[in-house]
């Protein structure tokens, strides 16, 4: 009984200390979102300041105190599921069903390659339009890693072009492709690429331009010696180009590293190239020259179905070929649950994307992950091989080895 008579009149009271206290929360929080630091009680999606991390990245904006915001996420065309990303070689040009296949299976990174300067309406134009300018109009762009060429003014033509909003997060430039790969190649030293790299890189950060430019590591550190006067394993890519007491470039600024890490899973060449363990060879050499948080990619790697257009005298041991469609696929699991460690934080987290060579085969072996539909020749697995003039809306006929890269990208 006590208990209800007094139960009204406290009941009446805490109402009023409730609607009080409500009023002067309302009052201080309004205040805090508009005097202080958040201008609105809404989340933006830029910043003029911030670490970039996740997949943010920096861009030209207006109304920023710096001219510049950091955006979170991927663009509008979207990116790959998971770190490090999963592109693909020869992606672009075989016409809509073959694209739309890859877009469909979340494929959205395709490398390509500029020659001179640039020209409007060129094929990088193209796949960033629309599924990548030869899909299905409803389809996303492609992302672009972009081989530029490894001289600085052709370069800058084409950062200069796409140094907008619009593309910032959309492509990633490459200096050069292996234009000094061998002793008897295209007649450019590590020291004298890394000379070219660096006039490159000071140009494209005076002009403001935030896209990264990768230093490719895919060389022979004995060019211009005789080969058997240098040893690879003690005289790395990396540190001819970039140590000052072997001519290299001291003090060299890089944006992200590139190799073609081609080879097995636990392949090691001396630490050169051709092999997964060779990826990791070069990122320790580049972390001992200073370069401890510098972002990796490999833009190629593959395994060929025959072993004569392998090099180094293949065996199928080490993985730069597979003697059937089944070891290809296998090898491709193996080998790319090994690098994507090294991005998602398994085991380091600076590999940021993985490039596949290529999607049919060519000239250069039998890499595909299709059956080319105008047959050449016959693989080493005893299936129609083909080239680039294959017909471009031709049927597909996907290879084990495409399943492979596809369900890898899916769940990984």
């Amino acid at each position: 009984m006590h208990k209800q008579f007094i139960s009204n009149r406290t009941t009446r009271v805490q109402q009023i200390t409730l609607v009080l206290v409500l009023l002067i929360v309302a009052g201080i929080g309004t205040y805090l979102l508009t005097g202080s630091h958040a201008a609105t009680p809404y989340a933006s999606i830029t910043a003029d300041k911030g670490t970039l991390a996740n997949g943010a990245t920096e861009q030209t904006c207006s109304g920023t105190s710096g001219g510049n915001c950091v955006v979170f996420g991927s663009s509008g065309t979207g990116s790959n599921k998971g770190v490090p990303w999963i592109g693909l070689n020869d992606f672009t040009g075989w016409g809509p069903p073959l694209t739309h296949q890859y877009l469909s299976d979340g494929f959205r990174w395709a490398r390509l390659e500029a020659g001179g300067s640039y020209t409007p309406n060129n094929e990088v134009d193209t796949a960033l339009g629309s599924g990548c300018g030869d899909g299905i109009t409803s389809d996303p762009g492609c992302n672009v890693i972009l081989i530029v060429p490894d001289n600085p003014s052709a370069a800058m033509s084409w950062m200069n072009h796409y140094n907008t909003a619009a593309y910032a997060s959309r492509i990633v430039y490459e200096f050069g492709n292996e234009q000094y790969l061998t002793n008897s190649g295209y007649g450019m030293s590590a020291q004298a690429y890394a000379q070219a790299y660096e006039t490159a890189y000071n140009d494209k950060h005076s002009a403001g331009i935030s896209q990264p430019l990768l230093f490719m590591t895919t060389g022979d550190p004995c060019w211009s010696i005789a080969e058997d006067t240098c040893t690879n394993g003690a005289e790395l890519y990396i540190e001819k180009a970039m140590d000052a007491s072997k001519g290299g470039v001291p003090n060299l600024k890089v944006d992200a590293f590139s190799t073609h890490t081609y080879g097995g899973t636990n392949s090691n060449y001396n630490n050169d190239t051709n092999g997964v363990d060779a990826l990791l060879a070069q990122h320790q050499d580049a972390v001992s020259h200073g370069f401890t948080n510098t972002p990796w990619y490999v833009t190629e790697w593959g395994v060929t179905l025959n072993p004569s257009q392998a090099s180094n005298g293949a065996t199928v041991n080490d993985g730069l070929y597979a003697p059937s469609y089944a070891d290809q696929a296998s090898d491709i699991t193996a080998a790319y649950t090994k690098m994507v460690s090294y991005g998602d934080g398994a085991n380091g987290t600076w590999l940021k994307g993985i490039v596949y060579y290529q999607t049919h085969d060519d000239s250069t072996g039998w890499w595909g992950l299709l059956t080319s539909p105008t047959p050449v020749s016959k693989d080493n697995a005893g299936e129609p091989a083909g080239d680039d003039s294959s017909g471009a809306n031709t049927p597909i006929n996907l290879r084990p080895s495409y399943t492979a890269l596809k369900a890898f990208l899916t769940n990984h």
